[in-house]
């Protein structure tokens, strides 16, 4: 989905990049420390190259007629609802 050429796919960036973030969150409160160990990791090199995309992809989103403000605001809330606003 991410890497289609024959349609964009900026507007789906950041929601496929956000649900691969969520999955790591999750799996880093995992019982399994082997699962625990190889998801924290992944989420340092996630962070290192995803981390400044964040603005960029959320532009893509925000132009998309379907998304929109709102739907931004959605995904912000559910990874960190402390700094959603920012």
């Amino acid at each position: 989905m991410i890497s289609g050429t024959s349609y964009p796919t900026s507007n789906e960036y950041f929601m496929q990049v956000r649900k691969i973030e969520w999955l790591l969150r999750d799996t880093l409160n995992s019982d399994d420390p082997l699962m625990k160990d190889m998801a924290k990791r992944i989420m340092d090199k996630f962070d290192k190259y995803w981390s400044e995309y964040s603005t960029i992809l959320s532009i893509g989103m925000i132009l998309d007629p379907r998304m929109k403000l709102e739907a931004l605001r959605f995904y912000y809330s559910k990874l960190d609802a402390s700094t959603c606003d920012e």
